[in-house]
């Protein structure tokens, strides 16, 4: 989805895999409960703008990526 350049917001939960390879508020936004998801998607869809950042810090982050890898070894394993 970052590289469609696609705001991503994740749950948050005790392992944090993500944190692997992105960094929250940077790459990603992290959400807790349903009441904190919505309340990010209303404020998010009214100030899109202002995560512009992050969509192009994930973009450029992927991009780094070994996309062969990841496809061969990820997605279709």
């Amino acid at each position: 989805a970052m590289g469609l350049k696609t705001l991503n917001l994740v749950k948050r939960d005790e392992w944090n895999v993500i944190e692997t390879w992105f960094k929250p508020d940077v790459h990603f936004i992290y959400w807790d409960n349903n009441e904190d998801l919505m309340e990010k998607i209303n404020y998010i869809t009214k100030n899109y703008n202002q995560y512009q950042h992050i969509i192009d810090n994930a973009y450029e982050e992927v991009k780094k990526c070994d996309i062969d890898y990841m496809f061969n070894n990820i997605f279709i394993k």
